[in-house]
C-alpha cells in the first residue's frame, strides 16, 4: 500500500461534494455537518435516532481515509453487525479492499478497510502488536521463577498501538460504552488510541452526548459534536386494548393513537384505568413481577384483568390497516415461538410457497442431520404465513436468513426478542411492543425509555413510509399510564461501567513505575470524569446554598427562623456529600490499582512491583476468566487431556448465561480436572472480592460434555435435546470455546511452560470445526448462497431436499415448561387472583358440572368390534 498523503483540511467542502456524488440520495444537513469537521481532521461524536443516517458518517470517515492512502478499522459491539458490516463494505469499497478480525475468524488481516469488534481493537491497541514489525522499548525485563531477570521480549507500554498508517477509526453504536460487559472495551479503546488519529463516534440519542463528547475532548483531543433529534421517519405511538368480555357478542379490541407523529399527546380519558390489575401479585415460573405500581386509579383488585391479545388477531389488524411489515417483540424466546405458531390461524400470503422454496435452496448447504433440527421445522412451518421467528438461540444460518427475506419485504411479521434491537439493519413499518416488562435475570422490571426507544427506532422505513408506528399492547401487570410514561418519558443518560482487566493491566504494566501510570489511565475514563463532574455540580450547589443562607442571615426580619434552619440543614447536608465524594474520587483509581497489584500478587504475577515469568501468559488472555485460564497454562494442568477433553474444558468459560440446562458425562480425568478447576476458581473470586475488584465470573456448573460430544461426532440435535439447550447456543459456546482455543494458543507461545500444549490446541480446534459450526463462519463471512432468476444456487449442494415435519406437540428445544409461568395464549388470571373469577364462583361452577354428570345416563358401551375370518 503506498504511504499516505498528508490531508488538506481547506477542501473540507470539496471533500463532502465529492464523497456526496457516490451516494444514490441527498445527505441531511447533520451528516453534512459531521463530515466537513471530519474532513478538517476533527474527531465526531454523532448522537442520532436509529435509522437517521448516521452510518453513512462512518463510511465517509471510510472513504477519506482511502483517499489519503491510508487504512480504515471500523468497529462494531457485536460480531453478527461486524460480519455484517463487513459484507456491506466488500459491496461498497471492493471484496480485495476489506478484512474481518472477530476474535474466531480472521479473513484479509492486511486490508486497507478492516471491520471488527470493538474488543478486538481494544486488544491491539492493549498489545502494541500490529501486522508489520516495529521496533519494541527498552523496558525493565520481567523476573523468573528464582527471581532473575527474563531476557524474553515483552509487548510495549501501549500508548497506542502501531497504527502510523490508519487514517480513521469508527465507533459505531458507542452508546454501548454504558453496557456492562462491553463498555470498557470502548473507553479503553479511546484512551488508548493514537491522538493523532480521528475517531468517528456513532450513538443512539442519549440525554448527556455533550457530557460524553467532552470526555472524548479531553481523553483524545479535538472533537466536533453533532446532537440531532429529529427521526428521519416520524412515529405514532398506539395502544391495543382487548374487549372486557371477549365473549360478549358484538365486543371487539380497541386501538388508541396515544402520541401522534407530531409528538402531541392525544388525550384519552377512557384508557387511564385500564391496565396494571395484576401488578406485583401475579407470579411467573416463581419471580415476582415488579410491574409498576402508579396512580391509585391505576389498578385496583376489584378490576378484573382482561384476555391477553392474540398475537395473530395483532398481525391481521396491521395488514388490514396496511402496517406491515411489523416486528413483533416479546421478551422470551419461548413466547416468539409461541406467538409466532399462533399465526397459523391466518392464511397463507399469497409468495408462500415461492418462500419455502427459496429458503430450501439458501439453507441447501445444511447437512442432513442439521436439516432435521427443529428450528429448521418450525421456520418452514412458519414461512408460508409469511412470519419468522429470531432471537439469540437461533442458528446463525437462520437468524441470516431471516433478516435477509424481512429485509426484502418477503415476510409480513417478524416475532423477535430484543437482542433484534442491537444494530441489526431490519427497518420495518410497525413495531409491536407485546410487554412492558423484562426480565433481567433478576426479576421482570419495567422497559427503560431507552430500551423502548431502542426497539421502536426500527419502525418507519427510509424513503418508504410516510411515518412509523409503535403498537403497545395492553398489559394486567402494567398500566397504561406507566406505559404512556415509557413511551414519552426522558431518556436515560450514559453512564460509564468501566472495570478493570487482566489483560490491560499486564499489558501496561512492565516496571514498577507503571502503577501509576495505570492509575492515570483509570482515573481519565468515563467513570471518574463523571465522577468531577458531580463534584463540579456539587461544588455550585454549595456555593450557590451558601449565598443564599447569607442573605437571609443579613436580614433576619426577613427570614423566618425557619427558613434559616432549613436553609443551613440543606448547606450542611451538601457539604458532607462534597467531601464524600471528593474523597472517593480522589481514592478511587489508586485503589482499584492496589486491589488489582494484590491480587497479581497473591499468583505471583506480580513481585515488588515488578513483573514475573507468569506475566506473559497472562497478557495474552483477554477473556473475563483470563487469571483462571493463566493458571491452567502455567501450573500445566492441561497438558494431560487428549485433543476433545482439551476443547470440553476450556468450554467450561465458553458461556455464563444462566438458563435450565442438564449437564452431559465427561471422562473422570475431566472430572478430576472440574475439582482442581472449581477449587482453583472459587479462590480467585474469593481473592478478588477481598481486593474489591470483581473481574472474574463464576463458571456455569452445569455446562459440561457438550463441546466433548461434539469433539467425539455427535449431532447438534442430540447434544441440544440431551442438554435441553437451544441449538443457536451450543454453536454460539462452540464458537466462543474454539476463540478460547486461539487465546490459549497465544499464551502458550509466549513461553516454555505452554510449548506441549500448542499441538493439543490445534487438533482440539480441528475437532470443532466441523459441520452447522465451520457452516456458520463461512456463511457469515460471505452470506447464504444466493439464488439466480432461473432458481440455480451457487451452492453445488442438492436444492430439493425434503422439509421436516413440526408435530404439534413438539416443544421448543431448551425449554422445560414451567407449569407457574403462563404462556401468552393461556395467560387469564386463575381463579382466587386478583382480577380472576372468585374461588366461590369457580367452586358452584365445579360442583354444578359434577352434578350434572351425575344426573346424565350413563355412556352406552361401544359395540365390541368383530374378528376378521382369515
Amino acid at each position: 500500500m503506498p504511504a499516505p498523503s498528508l490531508p488538506d483540511y481547506s477542501r473540507a467542502d470539496a471533500l463532502v461534494a465529492e464523497f456526496r456524488a457516490t451516494l444514490p440520495y441527498e445527505l441531511d444537513p447533520f451528516q453534512v455537518d459531521a463530515m466537513q469537521a471530519l474532513a478538517r481532521g476533527h474527531s465526531v461524536l454523532v448522537a442520532a435516532p436509529t435509522g437517521t443516517g448516521k452510518t453513512v458518517v462512518g463510511e465517509f470517515g471510510v472513504w477519506l481515509a482511502l483517499k489519503y492512502g491510508s487504512r480504515a478499522i471500523y468497529t462494531t459491539p457485536i460480531k453478527a453487525l461486524s460480519n455484517q458490516k463487513f459484507r456491506d463494505f466488500q459491496k461498497r469499497f471492493g471484496a480485495e479492499t476489506v478484512g474481518l478480525l472477530t476474535g474466531d475468524v480472521v479473513v484479509n488481516p492486511d486490508a486497507a478497510v478492516r471491520v471488527m469488534t470493538t474488543e478486538v481493537l481494544r486488544n491491539v491497541l492493549v498489545t502494541g502488536e500490529s501486522r508489520a514489525p516495529r521496533a519494541r522499548p527498552t523496558v525493565a525485563p520481567p523476573l523468573r521463577a528464582d527471581g532473575a531477570p527474563d531476557a524474553s521480549p515483552s509487548p510495549p507500554l501501549a500508548r497506542g498501538a502501531p497504527l502510523d498508517d490508519v487514517g480513521a477509526i469508527v465507533f459505531d453504536e458507542v452508546h454501548y460504552m454504558g453496557d456492562p460487559e462491553r463498555g470498557t472495551a470502548w473507553e479503553e479503546s479511546i484512551l488508548l488510541a493514537p491522538r493523532h488519529l480521528p475517531l468517528v463516534c456513532l450513538s443512539a440519542t442519549v440525554p448527556n452526548a455533550s457530557e460524553v463528547a467532552e470526555w472524548i475532548r479531553d481523553a483524545h483531543g479535538e472533537l466536533t459534536c453533532i446532537f440531532h433529534e429529529e427521526r428521519a421517519v416520524p412515529l405514532e405511538h398506539r395502544y391495543w386494548v382487548p374487549p372486557e368480555d371477549p365473549e360478549k357478542a358484538g365486543s371487539a379490541f380497541k386501538v388508541y393513537t396515544v402520541l401522534t407523529a407530531d409528538g402531541t399527546v392525544v388525550s384519552q380519558p377512557s384508557l387511564r384505568k385500564i391496565g396494571g390489575e395484576l401488578a406485583g401479585k401475579v407470579r411467573f415460573g416463581g419471580v415476582t413481577s415488579q410491574g409498576f405500581r402508579g396512580h391509585e386509579d391505576a389498578g385496583g383488585e376489584d378490576r378484573a384483568a382482561r384476555e391477553l391479545p392474540d398475537p395473530w388477531r395483532v398481525i391481521r389488524y396491521l395488514e388490514g390497516e396496511g402496517l406491515t411489515p411489523a416486528i413483533y417483540f416479546v421478551f422470551s424466546r419461548r413466547a416468539t415461538e409461541e406467538s409466532a405458531l399462533s399465526c397459523l390461524a391466518l392464511k397463507p400470503v399469497e409468495h408462500g410457497r415461492e418462500l419455502v422454496q427459496e429458503a430450501k435452496e439458501r439453507l441447501a448447504g445444511l447437512s442432513p442431520e442439521d436439516r432435521a433440527l427443529r428450528q429448521v421445522a418450525l421456520l418452514f412451518r412458519l414461512l408460508p404465513r409469511g412470519v419468522a421467528v429470531h432471537h439469540a438461540g437461533m442458528l446463525p444460518q437462520l437468524k441470516m436468513l431471516v433478516e435477509e427475506l424481512f429485509q426484502s419485504g418477503k415476510l409480513r411479521a417478524v416475532f423477535a426478542t430484543d437482542t433484534l434491537a442491537l444494530g441489526i439493519n431490519m427497518p420495518a413499518k410497525t413495531v409491536v411492543v407485546a410487554e412492558m416488562l423484562k426480565y433481567d435475570g433478576v426479576q421482570r422490571r419495567p422497559l427503560t425509555p431507552n430500551e423502548y426507544r431502542q426497539m421502536t427506532g426500527r419502525a418507519g422505513r427510509r424513503g418508504i413510509d410516510e411515518r412509523g408506528v409503535s403498537l403497545v399492547l395492553y398489559s394486567p401487570w402494567v398500566p397504561f399510564m406507566q406505559s404512556m410514561g415509557v413511551m414519552s418519558g426522558e431518556l436515560l443518560p450514559l453512564e460509564s461501567a468501566f472495570r478493570p482487566t487482566y489483560s490491560t493491566a499486564m499489558n501496561l504494566w512492565l516496571q514498577p513505575e507503571d502503577e501509576e501510570r495505570l492509575a492515570d489511565l483509570y482515573a481519565r475514563s468515563l467513570r471518574r470524569f463523571q465522577h468531577d463532574r458531580d463534584l463540579k455540580e456539587l461544588t455550585e450547589q454549595k456555593q450557590a446554598l451558601e449565598d443564599a443562607f447569607e442573605l437571609q442571615r443579613a436580614d433576619p426580619g426577613g427570614a423566618r427562623r425557619q427558613e434559616l434552619w432549613e436553609r443551613a440543614q440543606e448547606l450542611s447536608s451538601v457539604d458532607v456529600e462534597l467531601r464524600r465524594a471528593r474523597r472517593v474520587a480522589a481514592q478511587e483509581s489508586r485503589r482499584t490499582v492496589g486491589g488489582l497489584a494484590r491480587v497479581l500478587e497473591r499468583y505471583d504475577y506480580l513481585r515488588d512491583g515488578r513483573p514475573t515469568y507468569k506475566a506473559p501468559y497472562l497478557r495474552a488472555m483477554f477473556d473475563t476468566n483470563a487469571l483462571t485460564l493463566s493458571e491452567l497454562i502455567v501450573n500445566q494442568q492441561l497438558e494431560a487431556l487428549e485433543p476433545a477433553e482439551l476443547a470440553e474444558a476450556l468450554s467450561w468459560f465458553s458461556t455464563d448465561r444462566d438458563s435450565p440446562m442438564r449437564g452431559l458425562q465427561i471422562t473422570r480425568r475431566l472430572e478430576r480436572l472440574r475439582d482442581i478447576l472449581d477449587h482453583l476458581h472459587g479462590g480467585v473470586l474469593r481473592e478478588e472480592e477481598r481486593q474489591d475488584v470483581q473481574i472474574s465470573r463464576p463458571l456455569p456448573p452445569d455446562f459440561h460434555g457438550m463441546a466433548l460430544a461434539w469433539a467425539h461426532g455427535d449431532d447438534l440435535a442430540d447434544i441440544a435435546r440431551r442438554s435441553r439447550l437451544q441449538e443457536g447456543d451450543l454453536v454460539g459456546a462452540l464458537q466462543k470455546t474454539l476463540d478460547l482455543i486461539g487465546q490459549v494458543r497465544g499464551a502458550a507461545l509466549r513461553g516454555p511452560l505452554g510449548e506441549k500444549l500448542v499441538p493439543l490446541l490445534d487438533e482440539a480446534d480441528g475437532l470443532l470445526r466441523r459441520g452447522v459450526v465451520e457452516a456458520s463462519y463461512q456463511w457469515a463471512v460471505g452470506g447464504l448462497p444466493e439464488v439466480d432468476e432461473d432458481g440455480e444456487s451457487n451452492a453445488d449442494v442438492d436444492l430439493d431436499w425434503e422439509v421436516p415435519v413440526l408435530f404439534e406437540e413438539e416443544s421448543p428445544g431448551g425449554f422445560r415448561r414451567n407449569r407457574d409461568r403462563p404462556s401468552p395464549r393461556d395467560r387469564r388470571p386463575a381463579a382466587g387472583t386478583p382480577g380472576g373469577p372468585r374461588r366461590g364462583e369457580a367452586a358452584r361452577k365445579a360442583r354444578k358440572e359434577r352434578t350434572q354428570a351425575k344426573l346424565a345416563p350413563p355412556p352406552t358401551a361401544p359395540p365390541k368390534p368383530r374378528r376378521k375370518r382369515r
